[in-house]
C-alpha cells in the first residue's frame, strides 16, 4: 500500500471517531497536501465531525481553492461540510464570499447552498 492509500485509509476511519487535538492536527495536515484525493477525504472527516474547528478548516480550504481553475472538486468538498455545519455567527463572511463571488458566475453556482443556508440564519435573527 502506497504512502497516500495509507494515509487515506487513516483518514476514513477518523470519520466514525470523535475529534481530539491528534486527531485534528492530523486531518489538518491532510488539508495541506499536494494530493487532491486525501484533502478531499480530510473534508469527508470534518462533515462528519463537524464543529467549529470543521468550519475554520474547510473555510481555509474553500479560500486556499477560490482560484483555482481546477480546484471545483475541493471547493465542493468544502462547501459541503460548510452547507452542513455553519451556525448564524458565519452569515457575515458567507455574505462577503458571495460579493467577491459575483464577478464570477461558476462560483456564485457553486456557493448557491452554502449562501442559501446563511441566508436561513440571517431570516432567523430578524
Amino acid at each position: 500500500m502506497s504512502t497516500i492509500e495509507e494515509e487515506v485509509a487513516k483518514l476514513r476511519k477518523l470519520a466514525n471517531d470523535k475529534p481530539s487535538p491528534a486527531k485534528l492536527k492530523m486531518v489538518e495536515h491532510s488539508l495541506s497536501t499536494k494530493w487532491e484525493g486525501v484533502e478531499s477525504v480530510a473534508l469527508k472527516v470534518l462533515f462528519a465531525w463537524g464543529g467549529k474547528d470543521a468550519v475554520r478548516l474547510a473555510r481555509a480550504s474553500l479560500e486556499r481553492h477560490w482560484s483555482d481553475k481546477s480546484g471545483w472538486a475541493i471547493r465542493a468538498q468544502a462547501i459541503k461540510v460548510l452547507t452542513k455545519h455553519i451556525t448564524a455567527r458565519d452569515t457575515a463572511w458567507v455574505g462577503e464570499l458571495e460579493q467577491k463571488a459575483k464577478s464570477t458566475p461558476l462560483m456564485l453556482h457553486e456557493l448557491r447552498y452554502l449562501t442559501a443556508r446563511a441566508q436561513e440564519f440571517a431570516g432567523n435573527l430578524d
